[in-house]
């Protein structure tokens, strides 16, 4: 059985600055191909603030723009962003796939070094993604 390709994508990010971290992935991005996915780093919308997902893009543009990614590249798509949600903020990992399919798990293992669990709730939901 042949394995994934995968590719992984890392930069400086602009901090709290999503379109302009968006901008430079998409450069990055562009002619990708015979990838099975590509990941993004956590956070690649803010960097890893603990005060993100208070400004952070709405989880519906950054959705939109990885599916818009995940079909240029034919490619499942992933990496985490900071959102605000109706339970509290959650440093969320999104898959994201050609076809428009989106996965989720918010980060249950909060780095305690940063506090990053006094800024965001941990999931609980255990994921398992079966792709190509």
């Amino acid at each position: 059985m042949p394995g994934l390709k995968i590719t992984l994508l890392q930069q400086p990010l602009v901090w709290m600055d999503g379109p302009a971290n968006l901008r430079h992935f998409d450069r990055q991005l562009e002619g990708i191909t015979g990838r099975d996915v590509i990941v993004l780093p956590e956070m690649f919308t803010s960097g890893f603030a603990m005060e993100a997902a208070a400004s952070s893009l709405a989880q519906d543009d950054v959705v939109n723009w990885m599916t818009a990614k995940a079909q240029q590249c034919n490619a499942l798509i992933a990496g985490s962003v900071a959102l605000q949600t109706e339970s509290g903020s959650v440093n969320r990992f999104l898959l994201v796939e050609p076809g428009g399919t989106v996965h989720f798990y918010d980060k249950r293992h909060l780095f305690r070094m940063a506090d990053e669990h006094l800024h965001y709730k941990a999931g609980n939901a255990r994921v398992i993604v079966e792709w190509r």
